[in-house]
């Protein structure tokens, strides 16, 4: 019998503080958050005793990873209509800065002929080429919705290299509740401080 809290914002945010709290402290726990979503879904899901279900994604990620993490909503889709979506309007998390690389509304988005090396300019133009295919092609789009086939498909169609330790997230829908990235807070094996949810969530939804 299965006894665990069921799946509510009450729920999560206890269980998020939980598994924050004890990231600040214990090292082998703070490392299954960041091995990979589903390690830190068993480790919230245990730490928390609660039943999370199986399309909620949660992400934690050192302080200074950040800038390895891309989150974005989906624009609407129209097989019919060739609209050019740029990157700044559908980007969420977790990179502020790089949001001081703007396309002018009047640039020609196209595809080099070799392969780039990953940069700010050179990711910015991958992202808007993806978020824009991904606009009218149904197939293309579905490979953006989980992280692997997301990163190939930006690498393919932007025709950028794209670090390992790069993150990559499309999900629909603005303010999608099923999507949680988290920074981590400070790591010091001596100390048992508190760490709130609200204080490390990064998105992609408004705080509960």
């Amino acid at each position: 019998m299965n006894d665990k809290k069921p799946w509510n914002p009450t729920n999560a945010v206890a269980a998020f503080t939980a598994a924050l709290t004890r990231s600040g402290y214990d090292r082998d726990f703070r490392n299954r958050l960041i091995a990979s979503s589903d390690s830190a879904k068993e480790a919230v899901s245990e730490e928390g005793d609660i039943e999370i279900p199986k399309d909620v994604v949660i992400m934690f990620y050192e302080s200074e990873a950040y800038k390895n993490h891309f989150a974005f909503y989906l624009p609407p889709f129209d097989e019919s209509k060739r609209a050019t979506y740029y990157y700044m309007d559908y980007f969420q998390c977790c990179f502020p800065n790089f949001r001081l690389f703007q396309f002018r509304t009047d640039d020609a988005i196209s595809k080099p002929n070799a392969k780039q090396p990953w940069s700010r300019e050179n990711a910015a133009a991958a992202f808007t080429a993806t978020l824009t295919r991904s606009g009218y092609d149904r197939e293309f789009r579905n490979r953006l919705i989980t992280c692997d086939s997301a990163k190939q498909a930006v690498s393919e169609e932007g025709n950028v290299d794209i670090p390992k330790d790069v993150v990559i997230i499309f999900h629909e829908d603005e303010l999608n509740e099923k999507y949680h990235i988290f920074s981590l807070p400070a790591f010091n094996q001596n100390a048992r401080t508190r760490h709130e949810y609200r204080d490390h969530f990064m998105g992609l939804y408004n705080s509960w």
